[in-house]
């Protein structure tokens, strides 16, 4: 596991919670913070102005231990098997966070024993979380099944490793 500082999420969060008023900003005009100064849950010393991110953008943009030569973010992109990718996030009670993806396969690579038991489309979902601690990982990959009765289930899948390995390598992941 890897450690986030998780300030930047703090100063973040205070700064979305800003209220603007039919006058503009609440806050005086000389104590507006500039884009530069904003905290950026990606460090600093790229050049680059800091601009706060989703916890999405932030799982997107770190690598992970078995595949340090790209990023996680630029794997699922060029992951030419989804049709669509669906990312969220959830916080828990004690300040634990899972950051999920959704990767759709196409509807043509339905069998016809899938489509008679009413599945409409079929995917895999990745689940990674950051802890409080600033520690984040893979935690678990899963089966997913949109039926005809437009629910979505979800089935966990043993070895994590080897479907995350498919995506970097870019290799047709088959249930």
């Amino acid at each position: 596991m890897y450690k986030i500082q998780r300030w930047p999420f703090v100063g973040a969060a205070l700064l979305g919670l800003v209220a603007c008023t039919e006058r503009g900003s609440e806050l005086p005009a000389n104590k507006q913070t500039s884009l530069e100064e904003i905290p950026s849950v990606h460090g600093g010393g790229s050049g680059k102005k800091a601009v706060p991110v989703g916890l999405d953008e932030v799982i997107k943009n770190r690598t992970l231990p078995d595949f340090p030569s790209m990023t996680i973010g630029q794997a699922f992109q060029e992951y030419g098997f989804f049709t669509k990718q669906e990312w969220s996030q959830t916080r828990t009670a004690n300040d634990t966070f899972y950051i999920d993806c959704f990767g759709w396969f196409d509807t043509k690579t339905l069998d016809l024993a899938a489509i008679k038991n009413g599945i409409a489309k079929q995917g895999v979902g990745f689940k990674f979380m950051i802890a409080q601690s600033g520690t984040f990982g893979l935690v678990m990959v899963s089966r997913l099944e949109a039926k005809t009765d437009g629910k979505i289930y979800s089935y966990p899948l043993e070895d994590a490793r080897s479907y995350i390995a498919k995506i970097y390598e870019k290799k047709e992941i088959r249930f």
